[in-house]
Parts: structure tokens; C-alpha cells; sequence
């Protein structure tokens, strides 16, 4: 069991399921189709550039527009599938790519409604990042009892260091559905020859019209107002009443004591306020710990952590039928004594960092294999040395906690004679040393004789270094996927917040914690998925280091880890 403290909630994005009539049915090729998959071709040219004496924004006819990391206006393909399939997954087939001298693109500038010029498609955040692959496959519900989903292909990069704009000429990619066996129907032909119209591409097989009973009951289940709540990082979040107002939602319409959450088919716990009077009113909210989609394929792929389609969860608000709730537990300190609590003062916290600058297709690994094919950059070659940052909040310098890391990296050349050879060390500190050959993972993991402590890390940035063992005089490349760093940390918010756990060699028992390190005062405390503790003892407080912050203390009773 974990406990979670926030203070900052943060934004989150509301919207109406819905078919957009900017989503368009050209330029995109069926190579195969079959019930629970499809295999999609599309093609991208050199994009036309409009004048201007700056820069060149770059447009294809009748397709939208996103905002790169770089603020750049690129065209993407929206292409929309359906499958009888409520869970489904992207497979990148083949990737052609080229390159092209060219000014920097435009800027993205968002227009008001009522524009002369057409508004683009509004990204899933307010800035969106760049994708992580060549495409990204998001889940938009139900169409009369199939599921809809959109394939965005994002065939245009721009290169800043080069200037010159990559362009992935044809990408195949399969739209695979896991769970076909799931209780849908086939579509009717009537509904069938709508989508076709819309631009959808249908998987599920047709069917003749139905009884009217049969339509009466899917149009009532049509009717039920369901939410779509899309979640792009780890944290609490608060929906107020105001907030579905402003989304286009009838407080009216809502039955608070039947407010529901699910993502992807299951209920997640929600704290309700305001509920008792069965009305939802623009001051009443709901709060859920909402995290991003990660570890997706970890279990079959170790080195791909990140979700290869999105990072943006999917989560439902429904009223039909009541869900997960959190109830309120006290956090009230009651037993003073020593001897009747346990007072944890820090415990181990794994921090993961990764970042995709660098894509590599790893030529010798067969083409249908699940492999994260991002790195940090091109790799180490033989000879050097690399240093990564990682920041770590709050070391515990005086515990006997010990550090450890694992590192997850990948060969890039495939001499066959020569084996990769490398050693990590975090802050100077020795890791691990490890040899391996051809374009292989190595999933490598501190070694037993390396002992750190939280005295040799720093609050803040801290250093990984990766040696490249190989003599200079050798062709050889290894690149760094992602690493992780687990250390004993203080309970001390950063940033206003901290989620945290009991430290290790404790299974259950009553829990003085005392948290600091906040600036507002305003602290809510959350043990995840069960309840809100309310009661603990706020105040100011000064530690031995002259450090002073706003402190939150409570007991609590864990009854597992």
C-alpha cells in the first residue's frame, strides 16, 4: 500500500465523444485486412511551402496541423479505425525516410473560432510533445456498439541542428485488436456504408438490420453521457462542477451519488465532495490519482518502458451507476507514546529517466520483434565516455539504505568478432561492468560489490557515466535507452508534493509520518485507491539544517506493504 500527499492538482483535458468531420478518408492504402487486424500504407510527399520570406510553412492539402517541441506547425494523417475490439495496439511495419534542405517551418499560431483560415485539430495538450513514434493510437468509444479509434502518422520532422525537414516517404503499420472475443456485434450494412462515408476504415465483419427491440436498447445505451478524460502525467486530479459546466456538461443531468470512474474497463477509486444532496453544483468535485500509460509491453519487452502509441491515459466519467469510491479516514495522532508507533524517516524511491532525441530502426533485429527502437542520442563509441544527468530530490544522507541502479542499453553496430564493453558509474561511484555483442538489450543492474548511500548523492542533478571499455583503434557503438536510480529519500515534498511508501523490512504496523518540505498550507493526504486521510497536524518547522517548511503530521494504520 502506498500514500500519496498533493497540494498543486493538476490540469486536465474534458471532452465529448464526438466524430470529427476534420478527419479525412484520402491519401491511405488497405494493404490487408482481416477481423481483429488491419495493415495501413500511407504515403507522404514533399509538402508544399506557402510564401513567405522567413520561413516555410509547410501544408498538406486537407491535412491538419500539430505544435512540435519546437513550436513548428507540422501536417499529420488522422486516420480513423474501427474494430470490435475495446483494447487494441500500433505495429510499425516498414519506415522509409529522406531528407531535404529547407528553411525552418512556420509557426504554430491557433486561431480563434470564426477565423478566415481553418482552425487545426487541438493537440491533446496545450503544447504537444513530440510523438514518440511515427504514429500514436488513441481510443475514441463507442460508435453503435463498435469501437472507434484514430491513428495519427506524423510523416514530418524538422531538424534544427541540420535544417533540413525528414520526411518518412511510406510507413506501413498494422491497428491490431487483442480482445475481439469481447461481447460486440457486427456492424449493420446501414452503419457500415455511414462510416464509409465518415472515411472510416472497417474491420468487423456486417450484418443484416436487427429487430426494433434490439436498435431501441443500443440507442438507450447510446444515450448514456459518458466523459472522456484524457491523463498525460502521474498525479491527483480535481473535476469540479464548474469544470464539466464549462466542458458542456447539465449539472442537472448528473445523479452525484451514481458518479462512476473507469479506464480501460475497470473502476478506479474517486474521492467525492459535495455529494450528500445528490446534486453536483459548480463547487463540488471529484479528485482520482490518474497516472499516464506506461510498462504497457515491459512484461515482453523489457527495454520498452514508455508505451510505443501514447502516453495519455484514457479515463471515463459516467453517472449511470455508482463506482469505486475513497472514504475518509482520521489521521489524527493518538498514540504519543514511544513504543506505540513506528516513525519512518525516509524511504527508497525509484526515479526513471529516459528521453527519446535519438531513432534508431537496429538492422539486424527482424521487423515484426517488440523492441524500443529511441535513445538518448546516437550512441557511445569506442574509447569515450558519456555523462547523463538524473535529479534526485532529497537524498537521505545519513542512511545505511543502499543506493543501486539499472541501466538498460542496447548495441548499435554488429561486428561480429568484436564484443561490446562497458562500465556505469553514478556520480563517479562504480556500478557495473558488462560485455555483450551485436544489437542486442543489456538489462544491467547494480552488482553486489557496489555500495552507494544517500551521502553520495546530491539533491538535484546527479551524474551517470557510461564508459566505452572498447580501444579507440575498434569500430564500436552502444546507446543508452533509459536508466533508473533507486535511493533512500527523506520525507520532504518537492514542489509541493511527495508520493511515498513505508520504508523496506516493514510489512504493517502504526505509522507516525511527518512530512515537510511544503510552501501552501492548504495539504491534502491520500492513501492511493482506498481512502483521504483528514485530521493530521499542519505547522511550520525548522530541521537541524536550519531548513524551514510548512510540515504535515499523522498517524495511520498500514496493514501491508
Amino acid at each position: 500500500m502506498q500514500h500519496g500527499i498533493l497540494l498543486k492538482k493538476h490540469s486536465i483535458i474534458i471532452s465529448l465523444l464526438f466524430l470529427a468531420s476534420t478527419l479525412f478518408s484520402r491519401e491511405y492504402k488497405v494493404i490487408e485486412q482481416e477481423n481483429s487486424r488491419v495493415r495501413l500504407q500511407v504515403v507522404a510527399d514533399i509538402p508544399a511551402p506557402a510564401d513567405d520570406s522567413v520561413h516555410a510553412p509547410f501544408h498538406v492539402d486537407e491535412w491538419p496541423v500539430y505544435k512540435d517541441v519546437h513550436g513548428y506547425a507540422m501536417p499529420y494523417r488522422p486516420i480513423l479505425v474501427q474494430l470490435n475490439s475495446r483494447s487494441a495496439r500500433l505495429h510499425i511495419i516498414t519506415v522509409s525516410e529522406q531528407r531535404t534542405p529547407s528553411p525552418p517551418p512556420a509557426v504554430f499560431e491557433e486561431r480563434a473560432v470564426g477565423a478566415d483560415s481553418l482552425t487545426p485539430l487541438a493537440p491533446l495538450a496545450p503544447t504537444r510533445a513530440e510523438p514518440v513514434d511515427v504514429a500514436e493510437l488513441t481510443y475514441l468509444g463507442l460508435f453503435k456498439q463498435n469501437h472507434l479509434w484514430r491513428v495519427d502518422v506524423y510523416p514530418y520532422r524538422y531538424d534544427e541542428q541540420s535544417g533540413e525537414l525528414i520526411i518518412r516517404g511510406t510507413i506501413v503499420f498494422d491497428v491490431i485488436g487483442d480482445d475481439v472475443a469481447d461481447g460486440t456485434q457486427p456492424v449493420p450494412e446501414y452503419d457500415m456504408a455511414f462510416m464509409k462515408k465518415l472515411g472510416i476504415v472497417a474491420v468487423s465483419a456486417t450484418q443484416t438490420a436487427t429487430s426494433g427491440q434490439s436498435l431501441q436498447k443500443r440507442r438507450a445505451n447510446d444515450d448514456v453521457q459518458r466523459w472522456k478524460l484524457i491523463v498525460g502525467e502521474d498525479g491527483i486530479y480535481r473535476i469540479t462542477g464548474q469544470d464539466l459546466l464549462e466542458a458542456g456538461v447539465r449539472l442537472l443531468d448528473i445523479d452525484f451519488r451514481n458518479i462512476r470512474l473507469t479506464s480501460n474497463g475497470r473502476d478506479v477509486s474517486l474521492y467525492p465532495h459535495g455529494w450528500r444532496d445528490g446534486q453536483f453544483d459548480p463547487e463540488d468535485y471529484i479528485e482520482f490519482w490518474g497516472e499516464q500509460r506506461r510498462q504497457t509491453f515491459q512484461d515482453k519487452a523489457p527495454d520498452m518502458y514508455q508505451d510505443p502509441v501514447t502516453k495519455n491515459s484514457v479515463y471515463w466519467l459516467s453517472w449511470e451507476k455508482r463506482g469505486l469510491w475513497m472514504a475518509e479516514e482520521s489521521g489524527q495522532i493518538t498514540d504519543s507514546q514511544p513504543g506505540q508507533f513506528i516513525r519512518p524517516y525516509s524511504f527508497l524511491e525509484t526515479v526513471h529517466h529516459e528521453e527519446d532525441n535519438y531513432y534508431d530502426h537496429l538492422s539486424s533485429i527482424p521487423i515484426d520483434s517488440l523492441r524500443d527502437h529511441w535513445f538518448f542520442d546516437d550512441g557511445i563509441s569506442a574509447g569515450k565516455k558519456v555523462d547523463y544527468k538524473i535529479y534526485l530530490r532529497h537524498p537521505d544522507d545519513q542512511s545505511p539504505l543502499r543506493v543501486t541502479a539499472r541501466v538498460m542499453m542496447s548495441g548499435r553496430t554488429t561486428i561480429i568478432n568484436l564484443s561490446h564493453n562497458i562500465s556505469a558509474f553514478l556520480n563517479g561511484s562504480f556500478l557495473f561492468s558488462h560485455k555483450w555483442k551485436g544489437q542486442a538489450i543489456a538489462d544491467l543492474q547494480s552488482v553486489d560489490d557496489s555500495f552507494i548511500t544517500g551521502a553520495d548523492l546530491h539533491d538535484g542533478e546527479n551524474i551517470l557515466s557510461i564508459v566505452n571499455n572498447v580501444t579507440p583503434q575498434n569500430f564500436d557503438f552502444v546507446m543508452l535507452n533509459w536508466f533508473e536510480v533507486t535511493y533512500p529519500r527523506l520525507y520532504r515534498a518537492y514542489e509541493d508534493f511527495l508520493k511515498f511508501k513505508i520504508p523496506p523490512n516493514y510489512d504493517n504496523g502504526k505509522f507516525l509520518f511527518r512530512i515537510d518540505g511544503f510552501v501552501d498550507p492548504q495539504i491534502d493526504v491520500y492513501k492511493l485507491h482506498q481512502s483521504k486521510i483528514v485530521g493530521g497536524l499542519g505547522e511550520e518547522v525548522t530541521d537541524f539544517n536550519d531548513f524551514t517548511s510548512l510540515q504535515i503530521s499523522f498517524q495511520n494504520d498500514v496493514l501491508s506493504p
